[in-house]
């Protein structure tokens, strides 16, 4: 490829969440994975509800899927080879895994004991038409704002990501080999523009966050002057979120000088909850910061139905709390999920900037680590 336009993040990708919520993707995954195979689409599964479920360091969303199995469809006639084929492939997984059947048509998911999922098959037919997808309360919004990360080395994705019928936030790596060709770019279109900052990631050496990072090793006044640096080669930027930093985000000396680098420049803090024990967004709010955190991460699991699934869980999840924000990547699965995503998302729910969301308040995530 040529220099400045290969796939952003290839030499700079960790893990993204915590466990359970990776494990939970893997399960969103593999169930669209059998369903595909034996002949439906990601378009069969409704999200019918959300439940956000954490532990010390780690959180997910339960989920309660419904199946819609048209009449002749091969578990229409056939609803128990669907456990069957759901325990097959769970044996595989490296996640301890496992489905429980209920009923003939209803099932619960678990991993290492913690439920996932509850998935009812409904049998178009035979039980009538499936009752409505839960709807947006009269009077009230349901908004979502998409941010795609790793933005800045590839000028296509970035043409791609500004061509969409529907606004995406851009969140530029400040030391890309084109931060400053993507920011003209999303700002000519009227898109948020914000600062991708790299931070270290508890995999840190084996795993580098790219250049422009901060480390805890870092002298107070380093990690200052690298991230004004950072800001100043971003032009138009409202905001700034983390890149990586699940060891960064847990530490406070290093946030202060963050939000010190920060302070002034009328920016908004994004904490992108790379780890469950994050206190940046806490942290933001303490020191006087607009700020607010991830709901979903959409390409954990690199795969266009996968992705499409992650879209419409984050519709579902701002229709249940009346917003959400989900974090991307410009990756081929993702482009191609989001430019098949705007001809069938909801339009009762609101793609909107960070910034419309910045009034509301999440609850605390835990003490400030020294």
């Amino acid at each position: 490829k040529p220099k400045g336009d290969r796939e952003a993040g290839q030499e700079f990708e960790t893990t993204l969440g915590g466990a359970m919520e990776r494990n939970t993707k893997l399960i969103d995954s593999y169930l669209l994975g059998v369903l595909i195979a034996r002949g439906y689409s990601g378009g069969n599964i409704k999200i019918v509800g959300m439940e956000r479920r954490a532990r010390p360091g780690d959180s997910y969303y339960f989920q309660k899927l419904r199946v819609e199995l048209p009449e002749n469809s091969y578990y229409y006639k056939h609803p128990g080879s669907f456990m069957q084929d759901v325990s097959r492939g769970f044996k595989a997984m490296r996640a301890n895994a496992e489905i429980v059947r209920q009923t003939e048509t209803h099932y619960l998911v678990s991993v290492n004991g913690l439920p996932t999922h509850e998935i009812i098959l409904h049998l178009l037919r035979k039980m009538g038409p499936p009752p409505p997808e839960t709807a947006v309360p009269a009077g009230k919004e349901a908004l979502l704002a998409i941010v795609i990360d790793d933005v800045g080395e590839s000028v296509s994705a970035a043409q791609t990501l500004v061509n969409l019928d529907f606004p995406v936030t851009l969140a530029i790596w400040p030391r890309s080999s084109n931060a400053r060709k993507c920011g003209e770019m999303g700002h000519a279109k009227g898109l948020e523009i914000m600062i991708h900052q790299p931070m270290e990631p508890l995999e840190y050496p084996r795993v580098k966050p790219g250049p422009g990072a901060v480390f805890t090793s870092m002298r107070p006044e380093k990690v200052t002057s690298v991230v004004e640096a950072n800001i100043a080669m971003v032009p138009y930027a409202v905001g700034l979120n983390n890149h990586m930093g699940s060891r960064f985000t847990q530490n406070r000396r290093g946030l202060e000088a963050v939000l010190t680098a920060m302070r002034g420049k009328n920016l908004f803090v994004l904490d992108s909850v790379t780890h469950g024990s994050t206190i940046f967004y806490d942290l933001a709010l303490e020191e006087g910061f607009p700020s607010q955190r991830r709901d979903i991460f959409l390409d954990v699991t690199h795969d266009k139905n996968a992705v499409l699934h992650q879209l419409r869980k984050s519709e579902a999840l701002a229709r249940s709390q009346g917003y959400a924000i989900a974090i991307g990547h410009p990756l081929p699965q993702t482009l191609q999920a989001l430019k098949e995503w705007q001809g069938i998302r909801d339009k009762d729910v609101k793609i909107v900037r960070v910034q419309n969301l910045l009034n509301y308040r999440r609850p605390v995530n835990g003490q400030a680590k020294k």
